[in-house]
């Protein structure tokens, strides 16, 4: 008798953990859901895939740590993994959904962390580690890399298509459920460094009002644009746009969306750097 060792339950979870999301943009498009309302429905798309969740909650502690402390080579965090796993969801839900507002940022990032994902995941299964988990990574992401891609095409400056908050909330539930469908969330969130870039650079304007260093938050974060010059200015607002803006000056749109991919290229390469060389030299080994 075959056994099957794809994990379905975890892909069904995922799927219903991305379906969850893509209403909530859907209803976000629509009614334009406060932001308190966003973050308590991104956390209740994630209750099937955190409860599915079958891989372990223990986290491998650096060799410095274990050598100073005495600890073991690795910690249990039981339920305050599971937390944490939400946690990472809200975050990457939202976070394509805040670096964004110029033709082609939304899909274009999306489309370079899927590509970084299912390269990572086609060198783990190469390397014999954890086959069943990556395959199921693989099954999401490659069909979303290629609708991706069209989607870009259409999206790409001057758009003909725009995304809207179901993309944004859908892209960033799938590449979230195939980081941890496939037990690799903290490779993750390398590629993800410009979205944390930005969210740290947003956190006084995200802040309550009531928070001493919070910022008054506009409807829009978007750079001015310059009819005359035709040109995007930097509108103030704590953004990684905008702070891209100050740094290098002026762009045309098109320019400013091909500065921030690139800076996107350069920190996923970055990612794998730290993933398969760096992490070797503070862990025996890298889940």
């Amino acid at each position: 008798m075959l056994v099957c060792k794809f994990p379905l339950d975890e892909f069904n979870a995922a799927l219903c953990s991305i379906v969850l999301m893509l209403l909530l943009g859907f209803v976000d498009d629509v009614l334009d859901v406060r932001w308190r309302y966003k973050i308590v429905m991104s956390l209740l798309g994630t209750i099937p895939l955190v409860i599915s969740y079958q891989g372990s909650t223990s986290v491998l502690l650096p060799l410095p740590l274990r050598n100073m402390y005495g600890l073991g080579t690795s910690l249990d965090l039981g339920l305050f993994f599971l937390v944490a796993l939400s946690l990472i969801c809200v975050f990457c839900t939202n976070s394509i959904n805040i670096l964004a507002g110029v033709n082609g940022l939304e899909a274009g990032q999306t489309l370079v962390i899927a590509l970084s994902i299912a390269v990572h995941s086609f060198i783990q299964i190469s390397l014999g580690q954890d086959i069943p988990q990556h395959e199921v990574s693989l099954v999401l992401i490659v069909p979303f890399v290629s609708v991706t891609f069209a989607l870009l095409q259409h999206n790409w400056f001057p758009s003909r298509v725009f995304v809207g908050d179901s993309f944004t909330y859908f892209a960033g539930m799938v590449l979230v459920v195939t980081s941890i469908a496939g037990h690799f969330t903290k490779t993750l969130m390398l590629f993800f460094i410009p979205q944390l870039i930005n969210f740290v650079l947003s956190i006084p304007q995200l802040a309550p009002p009531w928070i001493p260093f919070s910022i008054p938050c506009p409807r829009h974060r978007v750079p001015k644009w310059d009819p005359k010059r035709d040109l995007l200015t930097n509108s103030g607002n704590l953004t990684l746009l905008n702070a891209m803006l100050y740094v290098f000056g002026d762009m045309h749109e098109r320019s400013l969306t091909i500065a921030l991919l690139i800076f996107q290229v350069v920190c996923s390469m970055l990612g794998f750097a730290v993933r398969y060389y760096f992490a070797g030299m503070v862990f025996e080994r890298v889940n």
